[in-house]
């Protein structure tokens, strides 16, 4: 969208679809159209099998890709321009954000809103939009009539007018709904779950529609997601970046000057904040694991990044931040890595049993198995003084730790 221009046949330019492509197919709608439980709607019930029907064409892509022209860098528009003067395309194409700006780092542009290009000017909207009504999304009870939007408008009006019109199908509520129940609570939501959220998504029981904070509670207070035995197939795989943040935020993880050390996080768990390598997200909400689970048709997207290379190195780096980025250890000398806190828990080691409990609350929310917990104690009560010296209550936190973050059990939450 950014310094996207209207068309303009005689120069050959036509507007970048890029971005009307993505806001509907990733971010709001999808690509064909849902029920409100998130089932596909069937375009022909005579014919065997589900006949899926498109959500948009070539035609609403083109008429999105219109609307979405003539906005550029804040810093970039000057506030006005004195009649009869002009705009410098130069400043269009190239323009500093600001004369402060020197390097990326004091790039203002990048943190403020955009804006139309010669908007409150004599020139209008000089980049934005074309002479003729734009073909959006049609669909029972959409505002626009036959979901056009007529010539004329400005850039700031038309941006409006189309985002209700994306924000108001009713494929939001479903499309949406599952996607964050399966980033907060499972892969394979069931088609009433989906429905119930998608619900409270189209209207938060005040009449409000896209109340997220709602949505977000009736997807964790969910009776399937709280259900003592779940369904089965319920859970999901945890995304590595947060099997660390979660170490970090149950042992109180810190670096002595507050400054966070990580370098390439995506070199050992495939993962980085804002350094996703596609806008699709560093995996897909629709890909099956080869074998089982997808025989069973069901959908694993958390395991398109666990490969048996990363497996290991993210295997490595719990290791790394359990056994030697503690608060404490003299080895560290002047690095400074963000480093978890065991004090806390030590006097917990003289007792096995209290110790697994404790960190089967903290990270597993007390679901592990009569097996695991057995297993566990039983080799922490192994680690004594006698064959451990006198770090031997350290030694047993760091390896329930690095044996509870590693288990099966742990990394599929349920």
């Amino acid at each position: 969208m950014f310094r996207n221009r209207k068309p303009d046949p005689a120069q050959n330019i036509r507007p970048d679809e890029n971005y009307a492509r993505e806001i509907m197919q990733l971010f709001s709608i999808g690509l064909i159209q849902l029920n409100n439980d998130g089932s596909p709607k069937d375009g022909d019930p005579n014919t065997p099998g589900v006949q899926t029907i498109a959500t948009y064409d070539q035609n609403v892509i083109s008429g999105f890709a219109q609307v979405f022209t003539g906005w550029n860098y804040s810093t970039c528009v000057p506030p006005s321009a004195p009649e009869g003067g002009s705009l410098n395309w130069w400043d269009w194409e190239y323009c500093p954000s600001g004369p402060e700006a020197q390097d990326w780092r004091q790039h203002i542009g990048w943190r403020t809103p955009m804006k139309p290009w010669g908007e409150g000017t004599a020139f209008g909207d000089i980049y934005h939009g074309s002479s003729g009504s734009k073909q959006l999304l049609n669909y029972t009870g959409v505002a626009l009539p036959g979901g056009v939007l007529p010539a004329g408008g400005t850039a700031r009006s038309n941006l409006t007018a189309a985002l209700n019109n994306v924000f108001n199908h009713p494929n939001v509520g479903p499309f949406l709904s599952r996607l964050l129940i399966q980033r907060l609570t499972t892969s394979n939501p069931s088609p009433a779950y989906v429905g119930r959220v998608a619900s409270v998504f189209n209207n938060n029981g005040s009449g409000v529609r896209g109340d997220l904070g709602a949505v977000a509670r009736a997807i964790l207070l969910d009776a399937e997601a709280r259900a003592t035995v779940p369904p089965a197939n319920f859970g999901k795989l945890r995304e590595p970046l947060l099997r660390i943040t979660q170490l970090w935020r149950a042992l109180d993880g810190r670096s002595r000057d507050g400054g966070i050390r990580e370098g390439w996080p995506e070199y050992y768990s495939a993962q980085a904040v804002q350094r996703s390598p596609t806008v699709f997200n560093f995996f897909l909400p629709g890909y099956q694991l080869p074998g089982e689970i997808a025989t069973l048709g069901l959908y694993s997207p958390e395991f398109q990044i666990t490969t048996d290379t990363y497996i290991n190195r993210l295997t490595n780096e719990l290791g790394g931040k359990i056994y030697w980025a503690w608060f404490g250890n003299t080895g560290l000398g002047d690095w400074d890595p963000v480093q978890v806190d065991l004090n806390r828990d030590l006097p917990l080691a003289t007792n096995p049993a209290d110790l697994i409990a404790r960190y089967n609350l903290l990270f597993m929310s007390g679901r592990m198995s009569d097996f695991m917990r057995t297993t566990l104690v039983a080799h922490i009560s192994d680690i004594n003084q006698n064959n451990s010296g006198s770090d031997w209550q350290r030694y047993r936190l760091q390896d329930a730790l690095w044996l509870i973050l590693t288990s099966p059990e742990y990394v599929v939450e349920k």
